[in-house]
């Protein structure tokens, strides 16, 4: 599986843009998020969590349409990770 950071969210990343994982060591959206915890900062986790200031998408889908946390990712699975943006 691969991770891909933008914007804002390379400033957690240290500036990595993007990052392999090995499908076993993550089933599940909510493992991912917790092992990118460990990993990056357990603030990013909380933030990423929450989804207040990153909208999550694997395979190019929205999570809140494929089960949130629970999402079942696979090998092959691409999650990225993109700002919010909001208009007024």
């Amino acid at each position: 599986m691969e991770v891909k950071f933008y914007s804002s969210a390379l400033k957690y990343t240290g500036g990595t843009v993007s990052v392999a994982i090995e499908p076993e060591c993550c089933p599940d959206l909510n493992t991912l998020l917790n092992l990118l915890g460990t990993r990056y900062s357990e603030e990013f986790k909380n933030l990423l969590q929450k989804g207040e200031k990153w909208l999550l998408l694997v395979n190019s889908k929205a999570v809140m349409t494929t089960g949130g946390l629970s999402t079942q990712l696979k090998s092959g699975d691409t999650i990225e990770v993109l700002p919010l943006i909001g208009a007024g």
